[in-house]
């Protein structure tokens, strides 16, 4: 069914190079004013997909509709989007306002409008004070707003980034994506964003696309891909560390259905599916480090786990501790003020309404 409010969509989208199928009939809608993410590892088709949306890759197949027309066959120019790679490729003899006006000149825009555009770009990214340095006197950070501001002078109403950040440190990382959210809500454009990065993904979406293989595997919002993946690609790929996995099957219980393993059984019968569990299900057991803690007398009665501590990571604002048990090795974030140093035995408790179950065989989260 097609999504009436779908601003950019990929139609049934194939591309090929030889012999190797890289999208594989790719559907996608993207909504007007969304900042999407396309999310996935390196070789997964994010940024296949991105450069045929923008006319730089043919499709083998299928169709890409901006607001209902077919620009599939359309040269890059004509289809109304500005794109921002992850390198800068400034024009290094022109200062800041040189390389944020020269489109605009070479497609004719009259000089009072390009100086309007400039400045506007420039405030809206808050490099006004550079406009009249070259490139080499800024910092990276620096240089990639001043890619971003080339692509915003256009004046379009669909932006593709290409993972703008992988160039820069930790934190101008962070810092630019606070710029970049406040971007995309003061201009309310349709942002389309290519990431290996989770954080970025997680942070910066309204939805999220983790791609495998060309296919598309769980389309949504952050909090719903992070709390509900679709499937256990989805929940290893996000979160960091990531999702802890018990390898068990599905029992009986006093009549309520269970999970069971050689150290660990919990009751399943507030799961949302538990209703449509049958014994003997062979199935992996989800659980994101926040949602096991050391054991207290407070947590008495919870099911757990009992292990040596292998690893102490201490992050400051919480510590990741590494546990080895019986048959599983797994991974816990406590507050930084508890005392856990490796070697200590420990006993670690669950949150039993956080948790998620994957079919063995499938994959696909029950």
């Amino acid at each position: 069914m097609l999504d009436r409010n779908a601003h950019v969509r990929a139609k049934d989208l194939s591309v090929s190079f030889g012999a190797v199928d890289v999208l594989k009939g790719l559907n996608l809608d993207i909504h007007r004013g969304e900042f999407l993410v396309l999310l996935g590892s390196s070789g997964c088709g994010k940024s296949t997909l991105l450069n045929t949306i923008a006319g730089l890759q043919d499709a083998s197949g299928g169709q890409i509709l901006i607001d209902g027309r077919n620009v599939t066959w359309e040269e890059p120019k004509d289809r109304g989007l500005a794109m921002v790679f992850q390198s800068y490729a400034l024009y290094p003899k022109m200062t800041v306002r040189g390389n944020l006006s020269f489109a605009l000149k070479m497609n004719g825009t009259p000089k009072r409008d390009i100086a309007d555009q400039v400045d506007e770009a420039a405030r809206i990214l808050q490099i006004s004070h550079l406009l009249d340095r070259r490139p080499s006197e800024l910092s990276g950070g620096q240089r990639q707003r001043v890619a971003i501001g080339r692509a915003l002078v256009r004046h379009v109403d669909v932006f593709l980034f290409d993972e703008p950040l992988s160039n820069l440190d930790a934190k101008l990382r962070a810092e630019l994506r606070v710029e970049l959210k406040r971007l995309h809500q003061e201009l309310g454009a349709t942002m389309i964003y290519v990431t290996h990065d989770q954080v970025e993904a997680l942070t910066l979406a309204d939805r999220i696309a983790a791609i495998k293989d060309g296919v598309i595997q769980q389309l949504a919002p952050p909090e719903e891909i992070y709390n509900e993946p679709a499937n256990k690609f989805v929940a290893q790929f996000i979160g960091l560390p990531s999702m802890n996995f018990f390898r068990g099957a599905i029992a009986d219980q006093n009549g309520a259905p269970a999970f069971w393993s050689d150290e660990l059984t919990i009751d399943l019968s507030g799961y949302e599916t538990a209703s449509a569990m049958t014994a003997g299900r062979e199935v992996d057991l989800g659980v994101r480090p926040e949602h096991i803690t050391l054991c207290t007398g407070a947590s008495s009665g919870r099911p757990a786990v009992s292990g040596k501590v292998d690893l102490v990571e201490m992050l400051g604002s919480e510590q990741i501790v590494w546990v080895v048990s019986k048959s599983s090795r797994f991974c816990m974030r406590i507050p930084p003020d508890e005392k856990v140093r490796a070697g200590d035995m420990v006993e670690a408790c669950f949150n039993t309404g956080r948790l998620n179950l994957f079919d063995l065989k499938s994959g696909l989260r029950l």
